[in-house]
């Protein structure tokens, strides 16, 4: 069975907010950090596993990596990894719903 990811609206937003936040500053810095985000989440299809559980999480399937200052949630699932939430590290995350 073939793995395929899929986005949690939130997740898009965070992805678009972050990108819209620092084109203010750097358009180039945006969206290389957009390339490098899309390109860590594309490695989960084959090392769904090799990230840490999220602490803030009761669930071994909750996991997350990370990319410059930003955690990407996910959850992996049968034949499906979700990108839950796109979180800046200075930013409070609370849990999973």
């Amino acid at each position: 069975m073939e793995t395929r990811i899929v986005w949690t609206p939130e997740a898009a937003d965070d992805l678009e907010g972050a990108f819209e936040y620092l084109k203010e500053e750097s358009p180039q810095y945006a969206a290389q950090l957009v390339d490098r985000l899309m390109q860590k989440i594309e490695t989960l299809l084959t090392y769904t596993q090799r990230a840490r559980p999220v602490p803030e999480a009761d669930d071994e399937q909750i996991r997350e990596v990370f990319v410059d200052k930003y955690r990407v949630v996910y959850h992996i699932g049968p034949g499906e990894v979700t990108v839950v939430r796109i979180i800046h590290m200075s930013r409070y995350f609370k849990s999973i719903p």
